[in-house]
C-alpha cells in the first residue's frame, strides 16, 4: 500500500524500499544544487540513477523526517547540518 505524506503544501506518494545510499545521494545533490528543484527536476540531476519508486519512498521519508520542505511544488533543503547555520538558526530564535 502506498505511504502519503503530506507536506506543507504538498503530498508525496510512495512505495518502495530505498537504500541509505539512495537517501544520501538525494540528500546530498538537494544540498549542492543552486536552485529549488521539482521532484522530478532533482530525480534527473541525481549522480547515479534511482528506480522512481525508490526515489519517492526516499522524498517521503525526508520530507516526514523535516530535513527537506516539499512546498508549491519545489523541494526545500530545511535541516540544519552545521554548526554556523544551527547558531543562526537559534540566534533567530531568540526573543
Amino acid at each position: 500500500m502506498p505511504q502519503l505524506v503530506k507536506g506543507k503544501e504538498g503530498t508525496i506518494n510512495a512505495k518502495g524500499n530505498p537504500t541509505l545510499d539512495t537517501i544520501l545521494r538525494i540528500e546530498n545533490t538537494i544540498k549542492e544544487l543552486d536552485y529549488y528543484p521539482t521532484i522530478t527536476q532533482l530525480w534527473k540531476a541525481l549522480p547515479r540513477g534511482a528506480t522512481y519508486q525508490n526515489y519517492k519512498a526516499a522524498l517521503s521519508y525526508l520530507v516526514a523526517s523535516n530535513k527537506v520542505l516539499y512546498a508549491k511544488g519545489k523541494l526545500f533543503w530545511i535541516f540544519v547540518d552545521s554548526p554556523k547555520k544551527e547558531r543562526l538558526w537559534l540566534e533567530s530564535r531568540e526573543p
